[in-house]
């Protein structure tokens, strides 16, 4: 019987090796990523709107609260926030010579179109001025996130500026759930995520692992962009679905161009592309507004994973390491219960690199600890194929045969929403 084995992870090492760490505030690395010397003096320089770098800054009271449904919620009262007091964040917003000549020449780097008109200012406003708190915050999670998104575009060879999506989708926070129920930095629904593989069950939701939801995503993008071979159109599907565009271009008789398809389209689809141009914006001249970056938890270059095969606590390894139950937690969110499940191909834990070596000298320690978290539920007596009849629904079932609603959707690899019709069948174990 094998009871525990470990297997460090180097996927990553020669990468990591090669790249030079990056270091906070990010805010330099970004600007000078896109804002070159070819640029004129008034397209690169802030100091029109800012009182120059030696502006006093007032660091007020900050209420952290997770995203939900950010694109829904930017019109919301404006939010407590970090701000340079000398910064004139209104004309910033409204200049609309300059923001236009920017977007230009980040259009001239980028693939995706960059666009201004009324309904991206709209959101230049809405981001910067109303939520710059959380744009603040965007700005710092990108020091961990944008290095994993960056590995897996260049994997699918999609435009780096994607990873502008996420913070558009979930403010880079892989706990962000939306109304409609999405879940994680990519924001799957559990029909969607079905389709790419990703595991749902009552312990672990790969919609919030970074890497296998980016990895479901580009594919998802790639698979958009070849139906259309239209970045607009492809970024609008990916929030509507390919059915709702493919209707609106009937409707519209044809038309291919998304801001003249805006009209046949949702609401929501409507706000989408210029919340991304929007977002492309700030996060690249947030200097102009006045906001600082948060000093992130972690850097991408400051983490490694291994490979744990046997149910592991949080609780359990923040007794024997210098790490806290929620750091964590915050590095690996993919676990639903603070612990990680036993399995026979593993489960991988991520850590700060200088903690690895030490979890695996301590291994025998950590394991030995008491668990204090929920254990897996044994599966027990047999198996049996369940047919189903007419009006059955999950809960009907996980209360006719003793078990949960999660205990059936782990046994069946299905998905939370999923249909069920008369004369299927389902795998139930019997106490």
């Amino acid at each position: 019987m094998k009871y525990w084995f470990l297997s460090i992870l180097l996927a990553f090492s020669s990468a990591l090796n090669a790249t030079s760490v990056l270091e906070f505030p990010v805010a330099d690395s970004v600007y000078s990523e896109h804002a070159s010397d070819s640029l004129s003096p008034e397209i690169t320089s802030n100091e029109s709107n800012s009182a120059g770098s030696d502006a006093k800054i007032f660091y007020f009271e900050q209420v952290s609260k997770r995203p939900v449904d950010l694109l829904d919620s930017i019109t919301a009262a404006k939010s407590k926030t970090i701000l340079h007091s000398s910064f004139n964040s209104d004309a910033a917003a409204n200049n609309d010579s300059l923001i236009q000549a920017r977007l230009k020449h980040l259009s001239e780097k980028m693939e995706i179109p960059l666009d201004y008109n009324e309904y991206v200012k709209e959101y230049i406003h809405a981001y910067a001025i109303e939520n710059s708190d959380k744009i603040s915050r965007i700005l710092g999670e990108q020091l961990y996130y944008f290095p994993i998104f960056e590995d897996y575009f260049g994997k699918y060879n999609l435009p780096p500026e994607l990873k502008y999506l996420a913070a558009v989708e979930s403010a880079l926070d892989p706990f962000a759930v939306s109304k409609s129920g999405a879940v994680g930095l990519w924001q799957f629904l559990p029909g969607t995520a079905g389709l790419f593989d990703l595991e749902i069950n009552a312990y672990i939701d790969q919609r919030r692992d970074a890497f296998l939801s980016t990895d479901a995503a580009c594919s998802y993008i790639e698979y958009l962009y070849r139906i259309y071979g239209d970045w607009h159109l492809a970024l609008a599907s990916y929030n509507g679905g390919p059915g709702a565009v493919q209707k609106a271009i009937a409707r519209s008789g044809g038309e291919r161009n998304y801001w003249k398809l805006r009209e046949h389209i949702s609401g929501q689809m409507q706000n989408y592309v210029p919340a991304f141009i929007a977002m492309t914006y700030v996060m690249n001249y947030y200097h102009d507004f006045g906001i600082v970056p948060e000093i992130p938890k972690y850097s991408r270059y400051y983490v490694d994973t291994i490979i744990v095969y046997e149910t592991l606590g949080f609780e359990q390894i923040a007794q024997t390491l210098p790490i806290s139950i929620e750091e964590l937690k915050y590095l690996n969110p993919v676990y639903r219960k603070e612990m990680i499940p036993a399995t026979e191909l593993g489960h991988i834990l991520v850590l700060p690199s200088n903690l690895l070596i030490e979890f695996v000298i301590a291994f025998e320690t950590i394991r030995s600890k008491p668990k204090v978290v929920e254990p897996l539920k044994a599966v027990s007596g047999g198996k049996k194929l369940v047919t189903i009849k007419r009006g059955d629904s999950l809960h009907k079932l996980a209360i006719r045969y003793s078990c949960t609603i999660d205990d059936i959707i782990k046994w069946n690899n299905i998905s939370r929403d999923h249909q069920l019709h008369a004369g299927d069948s389902l795998i139930i174990y019997i106490d």
